[in-house]
C-alpha cells in the first residue's frame, strides 16, 4: 500500500496528530453551540487545542466524563508535574497511571524504546466554582508536553444483535444459588468443534486433548465494564477480586454486567454437565474494570490505559490480555458509537503506550476492534492501523466474522466480515461475530426453571455477536495454545509469536475479499504448527533467539519423547 502524505495543518487550523484530522476551531465552537460539546468543555478544547504539530488533541462530546474539563498529557523526558502545576495554577494534576513510580518505571524499562507511563498525567481544570485563571499557553504550545488528549468515556461493546426480551421478572439477589436445573448446551456450541464447511468451528476440542490444552497455568485478563460473577457457571470467577487504584470501586452499572458475564462464559464457563463449557475451561481470570469510582471524593473515571497496565503488574510472562472497548476512530466522535465510527482503543496514545509496554512484558494482548463500519486503512486513520505513521502495538487485532449457523438476519457466510465489521490491512485474525451461545444477557437461550421466576445466575444466551463474541474466543484460543507450549515444551510465546501461529495456521477468507479481517483461527492447525515447530527447532524462536522458559511447565525434552503428546 502507498503511504499517504501526512497532512500539514494551515495556520487557522490545528493538526491533531493521534487521529490525523485537521480541526478548524470556528467548527468546535459550532458544535458547542449546538450541543455536541458541551460550551464550557468547547471553549476549553479551543483555548487549547494544539498550535505545533508534535502534540495533539481529541474532542469528542465531553457530558458523560463531569462538569470539569479533564486532558491526559504526555510530558517529554526531563519535564515534572511540577514544571506542569507551575504553567496551569489551580488545575488538579495526577499521575493518569495509578501504579507506583517505581513500578511504572520497571514496566516501561522492559526493553529499549518503549514510552515511559510516568510521564502520563491527567490534568483537571478549574471550573468557575474554583475561580479565574489566564493561562498565557496553551497546553500543546508548552515546551514540556508532548501529547495531549481528552479522555473519553465509549460505549460497551454492546452486541449489535438484539436477544428476545425476557418476559418474566428477574430475580437479581445474590442468594444461596438455586438448585441446577440448568441443561447441557454444550452440543448447541458448534464453535468448539473442527473446523468444516458446515461447523465453520475453532477446534477447542482438539486442544484439549494435550496437556495445558485447557488454558491451565495461563490467567486471562479481561479489560471492560462489568460482571456478573454470581453467574452458576463462573466457578473460576467466583471470588475473583477486582484489579483497581487504591481507595476506588469499579463504577460500572449493573446493566454492564451481561456483556462481560458472556465473554467469560466463552472462555472459562465450567466444565460441570450443565450450561456451557469454556474454550479455557482451566485457565484463571483477572478482572480490570475501565471504569472506577473514587470512594472517598466521588466522581468516576474512565481509564482503559490503567486497566491494561494494573492487569501488566498482576500477570506474569505468557498470560493473555483481553481489551473489550472500543473508542471513536478516524474522525468519529460519536461517543455512544450508535452511528458507527468506533474502532480500537490503542487509536487514543496513552492506550497504545499502555498496549506497548504490556506486549514488551510478555503478555499477550488480543484487541477486539469494535463494531464501527470503518476501514482502517482510510485516509482519516492518518496511517495509525497500517503500519504508515505508528509502529505496530503487537496487540492481536481480532475482527468478527460469520459464525455458520445463521441463526438471524444479522449473520453472514463464514469467513466474512459482518456487515458492522471494522477491516482493514491491519486486521489479523477473526472469529464468530454472531449467535455464539455463552452465558449471560438476558436468556434468550435459558432463563431459569420455568416454573420460578428468571434467575439472572442462570441466564444463557444463543446470540452474543458482533467484535465482542469474536474476541474471547481468540484470547481463550491463545490461552489454551500458550498452556500447551509452557507445559510441554517450557517456553513461553510472546504476542508476536502468538500472532504468527494463530495468522499463518488460521482457514483464510477468500482471495476476493474487499473487507479484509484475518483468517478464522484454527486450534487444531495452530497446535500442530507449535508441535512441528518446536520438535523441529529444539527451543529457538522463529526470531533466531531463545525463547522463555516457563518455570513451571515440563521440559521439552520430555515432552518430545511422546508421539503425539497428548495428555
Amino acid at each position: 500500500m502507498t503511504a499517504r502524505p501526512h497532512p500539514t495543518p494551515s495556520k487557522d487550523q490545528r493538526y491533531r496528530k493521534s487521529q490525523g484530522t485537521v480541526l478548524d476551531t470556528k467548527m468546535v465552537v459550532k458544535k458547542a453551540r449546538f450541543g455536541s460539546i458541551s460550551g464550557k468543555n468547547a471553549l476549553a478544547c479551543v483555548i487549547l487545542l494544539a498550535k505545533v504539530a508534535n502534540a495533539q488533541i481529541f474532542v469528542p462530546p465531553t457530558e458523560e466524563l463531569s462538569t470539569k474539563t479533564i486532558f491526559n498529557v504526555r510530558l517529554v523526558h526531563g519535564a515534572s508535574s511540577h514544571d506542569l502545576q507551575e504553567k496551569y495554577p489551580g488545575s488538579t494534576i495526577t499521575p493518569l497511571f495509578s501504579l507506583s513510580h517505581e513500578t511504572l518505571k520497571k514496566l516501561s524499562g522492559a526493553k529499549v524504546g518503549l514510552p515511559d507511563l510516568t510521564l502520563w498525567y491527567k490534568v483537571t481544570l478549574p471550573d468557575a466554582a474554583d475561580g479565574v485563571f489566564v493561562y498565557e499557553e496553551s497546553l500543546g504550545d508548552l515546551d514540556i508536553v508532548d501529547h495531549v488528549s481528552i479522555p473519553l468515556v465509549a460505549a460497551p461493546l454492546t452486541p449489535p444483535i438484539q436477544n428476545k426480551p425476557v418476559t418474566r421478572a428477574a430475580n437479581i439477589g445474590a442468594e444461596a444459588m438455586a438448585p441446577i436445573t440448568t441443561p447441557d448446551f454444550f452440543d448447541k456450541q458448534t464453535y468448539l468443534q473442527p473446523y468444516s464447511a458446515t461447523t465453520n468451528g475453532i477446534d477447542a476440542e482438539y486442544s484439549w486433548e494435550f496437556d495445558g490444552g485447557n488454558g491451565e497455568g495461563v490467567t486471562i485478563y479481561d479489560i471492560e465494564y462489568n460482571w456478573n460473577l454470581e453467574h452458576e457457571d463462573l466457578e473460576m470467577a467466583r471470588d475473583v477480586k477486582f484489579l483497581l487504584p487504591d481507595g476506588h470501586k469499579n463504577a460500572a452499572r449493573v446493566g454492564d454486567a451481561p456483556h462481560g458475564t458472556a465473554v467469560l462464559g466463552e472462555m472459562i464457563g465450567t466444565d460441570n454437565g450443565f450450561g456451557v463449557k469454556g474454550i479455557s475451561y482451566g485457565a484463571s481470570v483477572g478482572l480490570s474494570p475501565t471504569l472506577t469510582r473514587d470512594i472517598q471524593y466521588g466522581g468516576d473515571e474512565y481509564n482503559v490505559g490503567n486497566a491494561i497496565v494494573r492487569a501488566s503488574q498482576d500477570g506474569k510472562r505468557g498470560d493473555v490480555i483481553l481489551i473489550e472497548s472500543q473508542t471513536p476512530v478516524c474522525g468519529s466522535f460519536d461517543s455512544t458509537c450508535a452511528s458507527g465510527g468506533c474502532g480500537p482503543v490503542e487509536w487514543q496514545d496513552e492506550i497504545y503506550d499502555a498496549t506497548r509496554v504490556a506486549v514488551a512484558n510478555g503478555l499477550i494482548v488480543v484487541a477486539t476492534v469494535g463494531n464501527g463500519y470503518q476501514d482502517l486503512d482510510a485516509e482519516t486513520c492518518n496511517g495509525y492501523f497500517n503500519g504508515t505513521n505508528r509502529e505496530d502495538s503487537g496487540a492481536i487485532f481480532v475482527g468478527a466474522g460469520g459464525s455458520g449457523v445463521r441463526c438471524n438476519e444479522g449473520d453472514v457466510d463464514p469467513l466474512t466480515a459482518r456487515t458492522d465489521a471494522n477491516y482493514g490491512s491491519r486486521m489479523d485474525v477473526h472469529a464468530w461475530g454472531a449467535c455464539v451461545v455463552s452465558t449471560g444477557y438476558n436468556g434468550d437461550l435459558y432463563d431459569g426453571d420455568p416454573d420460578e421466576d428468571p434467575d439472572l445466575n442462570q441466564y444463557y444466551t444463543d446470540s452474543f455477536a458482533g467484535s465482542s463474541s469474536a474476541g474471547p474466543m481468540v484470547a481463550a484460543a491463545a490461552a489454551n495454545i500458550q498452556g500447551i507450549a509452557m507445559k510441554q515444551f517450557g517456553i513461553v510465546l510472546d504476542s508476536y509469536e502468538m500472532r504468527d501461529i494463530l495468522v499463518s495456521t488460521g482457514v483464510p477468507q477468500p482471495v476476493d475479499t474487499t473487507r479484509k479481517i484475518g483468517p478464522l483461527i484454527n486450534l487444531r492447525h495452530a497446535i500442530d504448527a507449535l508441535v512441528d515447530r518446536e520438535r523441529h527447532e529444539g527451543g529457538k524462536s522463529s526470531k533466531g533467539g531463545k525463547r522463555t522458559k516457563s518455570s513451571k511447565a515440563q521440559k521439552s525434552s520430555k515432552a518430545k519423547k511422546s508421539s503425539k503428546l497428548r495428555a
